[in-house]
């Protein structure tokens, strides 16, 4: 039987892991953080968030390295939830990633139409061309993505430094938001900001669904985890002072593609800058794209899904599952267009979705590890759950039907199993 190869070492687990995380959500969260709360509180909630990340880390590197298989999250839920969890996180996370994945692309569609100069009604072709490309790149193979997302790393580095020596100006200008706006913060708008951000950091679990390609995972899985939260942790705190001190001096940073406003003083250079943000986004689409395409495998294999899906190519690749979410991913893009739904709020439904996965995996933490150090980290993380989900109300409703049809899954396989018994 074929397997997914073992090709990802600890540099190209670091490159997929910064190219999950990092890409739409540094380069579009910015304005509209600003958007929702000014520069002070979305400052502020840009470094609570990065503090509050930690311990969701701790307790991926736990379950990853006590069980680096493709299921992922799928397992954790099983541990937590019984027979039909991963049943449950497989709906959860298929319609999440199938409306998440599209906004990732509106993003990055976006700032492809600021690069050409042309009307952003073009954003919604360039999200299915981002989205194509991505495919493509994981169809070709894991190399191809490593590659890709290695140098969408150089280019983030080279971007945020340019940035800096471009506008210490506005660095300085964050520097003094951040000192002097402790007093003022609106911490009802510092929730509304946090839970926008959460979208930020999501990315860690879906390497979940990747570690069984992962070379000596017991070593390279804390590595890698570790090694890109400090990296993304520096980005993130970064260019959270570059747009709030940029707004304080009266630039204008709002939508979407709030970042290109960095760089319209800066003609000789911008579109270059603007260039690289591209690269980065499309690195962190198809880091995504990797990411759902492991999980539809897996739950194919499972007979989750169907099984098609759980079928690898002859160079072992999950082509059926790739090209089966681009499809969907552009029926969704449709939907938005026809729709002119707000993407912010694509957002939030993404990020309180991953907040219930992320239930799961506290409670499996919470059955598998009995430290002193894990019961910290244990409660933190409940605190943190109930924090941000106190605040996303009827919204909860679509998690809770994904969970619904999951089971309602799982109950007609577990009846067909009987009957065949």
């Amino acid at each position: 039987m074929s397997k997914l190869q073992k090709n990802i070492g600890i540099f190209s687990g670091i490159g997929i892991a910064v190219g999950m995380v990092v890409g739409s959500g540094l380069f579009g969260l910015p304005g509209l953080a600003i958007d929702i709360a000014g520069p002070t509180v979305s400052l502020y909630g840009w470094i609570a968030t990065i503090f509050i990340t930690f311990p969701m880390i701790y307790i991926f590197i736990k379950l990853g390295t006590k069980f680096p298989k493709a299921a992922g999250l799928s397992k954790y839920a099983e541990i937590s939830f019984g027979s039909w969890g991963s049943y449950g996180v497989t709906a959860v996370l298929s319609g999440t990633f199938t409306i998440g994945i599209p906004a990732l692309a509106m993003i990055g569609g976006a700032y492809l139409a600021k690069l050409l100069g042309i009307d952003d009604s073009f954003t919604y072709i360039f999200s299915i061309l981002f989205l194509l490309v991505a495919t493509a790149v994981n169809l070709y193979g894991i190399n191809m993505a490593s590659w890709i997302n290695t140098i969408s790393l150089i280019f983030i580095f080279l971007l945020i430094g340019l940035l800096i020596i471009l506008h210490p100006d506005y660095l300085v200008a964050g520097k003094d938001t951040l000192m002097r706006g402790s007093q003022d913060l609106d911490y009802r708008k510092l929730w509304r900001v946090m839970a926008l951000l959460f979208w930020a950091f999501l990315g860690w679990e879906n390497l979940s669904f990747g570690l069984e390609e992962f070379k000596n995972p017991t070593r390279s899985i804390p590595i890698v985890y570790l090694g890109s939260f400090f990296i993304i942790s520096i980005f993130y705190f970064l260019l959270a002072m570059l747009s709030s001190g940029a707004t304080s001096l009266g630039v204008n940073i709002s939508g979407i593609s709030s970042m290109s406003a960095l760089l319209e003083e800066s003609k000789i250079i911008g579109k270059f800058l603007i260039f690289f943000m591209v690269m980065v986004i499309l690195a962190n689409a198809n880091s995504w794209v990797f990411g759902a395409s492991r999980l539809i495998y897996s739950a194919g294999k499972s007979s989750i899904l169907p099984s098609f899906l759980g079928k690898l190519n002859e160079r072992n690749i999950p082509a059926n599952s790739l090209v089966a979410l681009f499809f969907f991913y552009t029926l969704f893009i449709i939907f938005i267009w026809l729709f002119k739904i707000d993407i912010s709020k694509i957002i939030m439904i993404v990020s309180q979705n991953f907040l219930i996965l992320y239930l799961a995996s506290i409670i499996a933490f919470a059955k598998l590890f009995k430290g002193v150090l894990d019961y910290i980290v244990l409660g933190l993380s409940g605190i943190i759950l109930i924090f941000f989900l106190s605040g996303f109300g009827i919204a909860l409703i679509y998690p809770i039907v994904l969970l619904t049809l999951g089971y309602i899954v799982y109950k007609k396989h577990d009846r067909a199993d009987n009957e065949i018994s």
